[in-house]
């Protein structure tokens, strides 16, 4: 009775915590919201320019991984959501037109409440609906949060593979100026595009790799005690996997942008030469223009 009891206790921390990250995020965004707005607009004049370039399919190399990373952490974000809430309504409904009366109706978060024995009739329908906002919520932030954060980190990603395949292609009979100008420029402008990813999403990506670790035990802990049951099988299955992707989401779009900053801007060895020896031109027009 004592594990039973644990996994109650860990089900409904689990719940709490997720409601106490979606409160964080929410009121991070709303701090946040015109400079998140300002860094869309920034990010989409940026994204629409490099679309229609020959070269989009190296500028998006790799993009579409986070694709399918946000695709499993829709789906089986949806699959918690429906694993966890329909079910019981369906019992419920069921019950009413069979006119079956039980005295204990099943809910999303397996809970007691101690200012009611059992819950039926109206007010098992509002502990539902409290219920299914408590667990819903935290579904969609996440899926729309994280996937903008990431979305946000290969546009960034992009933007350095334009620029650097300007700056290693630079020759004598191109206009080197320009060229180099135009990338101190974009350089600038991601300059500012990376601070203010970090000042919005710097706070809710930290706490999110925190809560998911211990989330994440927490849920492979109960998987591991739960009674052979489909439902709660599937439930907490899509929930592990839910977090999964979510911190693969996020690593590997950080885990890009550090690889493109490190690994040769992302060139082969040729390419990395012409770079060497175009960088001393770019770097002395710094030195002769600094007022750009």
């Amino acid at each position: 009775s004592n594990i039973k009891n644990l996994l109650v206790v860990i089900s409904v921390s689990s719940a709490l915590v997720s409601q106490t990250i979606s409160i964080v995020k929410t009121i991070c965004m709303l701090i946040c919201r015109d400079d998140l707005l300002e860094l869309l607009k920034l990010s989409d004049k940026y994204f629409n320019s490099l679309k229609d370039n020959p070269r989009s399919t190296e500028l998006f190399r790799n993009f579409s991984t986070f694709w399918y990373l946000l695709w499993i952490l829709l789906g089986t974000g949806f699959l918690v959501c429906s694993t966890g809430t329909i079910p019981p309504i369906i019992y419920f409904i069921v019950d009413k037109l069979r006119h079956i009366k039980r005295h204990h109706y099943p809910l999303p978060i397996n809970v007691a409440y101690p200012w009611l024995p059992r819950i039926e009739g109206i007010y098992y329908v509002l502990h539902w609906m409290q219920q299914t906002y408590i667990g819903i919520i935290p579904v969609i932030l996440t899926c729309s949060v994280e996937a903008t954060f990431s979305l946000l980190v290969f546009r960034m990603i992009s933007e350095l593979r334009d620029m650097s395949y300007h700056i290693g292609h630079l020759d004598k009979s191109s206009d080197q100026d320009s060229i180099v100008r135009n990338c101190t420029n974009q350089y600038v402008a991601l300059l500012k595009y990376r601070d203010a990813i970090q000042n919005i999403f710097g706070p809710i990506i930290l706490q999110m790799f925190i809560s998911n670790a211990i989330q994440l035990c927490a849920g492979v802990f109960v998987l591991s005690e739960l009674t052979p049951n489909a439902l709660h099988i599937t439930f907490f299955t899509a929930y592990v996997v839910t977090k999964g992707a979510q911190t693969c989401l996020c690593a590997f779009a950080g885990s890009q942008l550090i690889t493109e900053t490190t690994d040769d801007f992302g060139f082969d060895s040729t390419q990395s030469k012409a770079y060497e020896s175009s960088s001393l031109s770019f770097y002395g027009y710094l030195t002769q223009h600094f007022s750009i």
